[in-house]
């Protein structure tokens, strides 16, 4: 059998035996690890900045929810809205849910000025039920618009019981109750999901509660219409009009 003999180089080497004065023993080892640890960092850290440039809401919310954890006493920036909100006086229309209710300017959506924001961002129908009832509502009509935030972080029997408490809540004060469906995102899977939580909030949605459904409109296919969409969560200037449409015409009738 043949065997291959190395090629004798001394140029090769003589590097080698340079690099190897230059980086010997520890200070290698050292110098190799900073090497690792520092790449290793940059992948980390341009893959974060990559995914959360697309989803930012998303991310920081779960990083939220890691760090404090899902009770709401925990969630200082939760608790702080919350004691903000039972301080005000209730408008005649009263918008309460998550970001998609947060980021919203009602008052100018809806062309009136008797409209109370009382959204948080990052809230979970769970969270919902526990601040709706401390509010009073015996002068208002209530929008509700919860459920994005449930999934990954709630079952489906969890919501389903929150927002037949809130609707509930609600209608202990309440001149009358506006549920809106959750609104379609940019991921079609997810969606299905979203799907299902809207039609258990149609069926929760009963007696002096009506039941808005935007899915349609507001959707391309299975997914929300990209013009529409900011992150493919939350809305645009767009998308709001067309859900603010949807709610004045609702409160043509009740509000």
């Amino acid at each position: 059998m043949r065997t291959l003999s190395p090629i004798y180089n001394p140029h090769v080497l003589e590097y080698g035996l340079i690099i190897t004065r230059a980086f010997s023993g520890d200070e290698m080892l050292l110098r190799a690890s900073i090497a690792i640890i520092t790449f290793c960092a940059i992948l980390v850290g341009g893959v974060f900045i990559g995914q959360t440039r697309m989803r930012p809401y998303a991310y920081i919310a779960r990083l939220e929810q890691l760090v404090i954890g899902h009770n709401p006493s925990l969630n200082t920036s939760w608790e702080l809205l919350d004691t903000i909100y039972q301080s005000r006086p209730r408008q005649k229309i009263v918008v309460i849910g998550d970001s998609h209710v947060q980021f919203g300017d009602w008052p100018r959506l809806l062309g009136r000025p008797d409209v109370d924001n009382l959204g948080i961002g990052g809230e979970r129908s769970n969270q919902l039920q526990e601040r709706i009832k401390h509010y009073d509502f015996s002068c208002s009509t209530v929008v509700i618009l919860i459920g994005t935030n449930d999934i990954g972080n709630m079952t489906a029997a969890e919501s389903d019981a929150s927002i037949k408490n809130i609707i509930g809540y609600a209608k202990q004060s309440a001149k009358h109750v506006i549920v809106v469906a959750p609104p379609p995102t940019s991921n079609a899977s997810f969606n299905l999901k979203v799907a299902l939580l809207r039609d258990q909030d149609r069926a929760a949605c009963t007696g002096t509660c009506s039941f808005l459904d935007m899915t349609t409109v507001l959707s391309d296919g299975d997914v929300v219409r990209p013009d529409l969409s900011a992150d493919g969560v939350h809305f645009k200037e767009s998308g709001y009009e067309i859900i603010a449409k949807g709610v004045s015409d609702a409160l043509e009738i009740f509000g």
